[in-house]
């Protein structure tokens, strides 16, 4: 069975040039335990790390497969980065290791929600997000 994917990524306010951004993500595994996805920092400083939730469901059910802010896993988690992501680049990076039951393969759309929510500057700093 085809699994249809389609991801939206949540990012931080304009207040901070939209922060970092998440886009493109693709999962991988399956059911899927990763996904990977690029991330631009839109930030005027090199970020090292960034903390973010996710929430991972489909429309046809009430109740998400993820949402680590409401009790599915960690409430945040976090990606540092080796070398850090330059103002205005762009890198290829994973998010998960999540626990998704078998039967999430049946599903015909699998929707992908990626906040981040502060990240860590070079500097070591740390810059709030929402």
């Amino acid at each position: 069975m085809r699994l249809f994917v389609v991801l939206m990524c949540v990012w931080g306010s304009s207040a901070v040039a939209d922060g970092i951004v998440v886009s493109d993500c693709k999962f991988r595994g399956s059911p899927p335990e990763i996904a990977e996805c690029s991330v631009t920092n839109n930030l005027k400083v090199s970020v090292a790390a960034y903390s973010y939730s996710v929430v991972i469901y489909s429309t046809d059910r009430a109740v998400p497969w993820i949402d680590t802010l409401n009790g599915s896993g960690p409430p945040t988690q976090s990606n540092k980065v080796s070398g850090g992501i330059e103002p205005n680049e762009t890198i290829r990076d994973y998010f998960g290791h999540w626990t998704i039951p078998k039967r999430v393969e049946k599903a015909t759309d699998l929707i992908l929600e990626v906040s981040v929510h502060e990240a860590t500057a070079a500097d070591g700093s740390v810059i709030a997000i929402d």
